[in-house]
């Protein structure tokens, strides 16, 4: 969860480490320092009170966390009002960023044609 949000920030921002932090490398520390400074554990997984605690720490953006590639699979969208999305996709016990949610649904759609 915690390498899912950053991954998304950085991708968001367009910052000097997204590519690296895709591949994996240089993220652990910055994921370390994250929950650190959250007091967040992620040793048992993270669910909504997680999701809830990462948002208020990121204030200027708001996380969505969809099960699907539908609209309506939305498991968690915070209240935020920020319109800088971080749009995450909730499988087989993981979060994986949605770089963009649009592209994502069309390919869904077309694979099942």
């Amino acid at each position: 969860m915690a390498q899912a949000l950053i991954i998304a920030i950085e991708k968001l921002t367009n910052g000097p480490n997204d590519k690296a932090y895709r591949q994996g490398r240089k993220i652990g520390p910055k994921v370390q320092e994250l929950l650190a400074t959250t007091g967040i554990n992620l040793d048992n997984g993270g669910g909504i009170p997680e999701l809830n605690r990462f948002q208020e720490r990121f204030q200027e953006y708001k996380v969505v966390v969809y099960s699907g590639l539908h609209c309506n699979e939305i498991v968690y969208e915070a209240r935020a009002e920020s319109c800088k999305l971080l749009n995450l996709r909730y499988v087989n016990l993981h979060y994986h960023v949605i770089v963009n949610l649009t592209e994502a649904i069309a390919k869904r759609y077309i694979c099942k044609v």
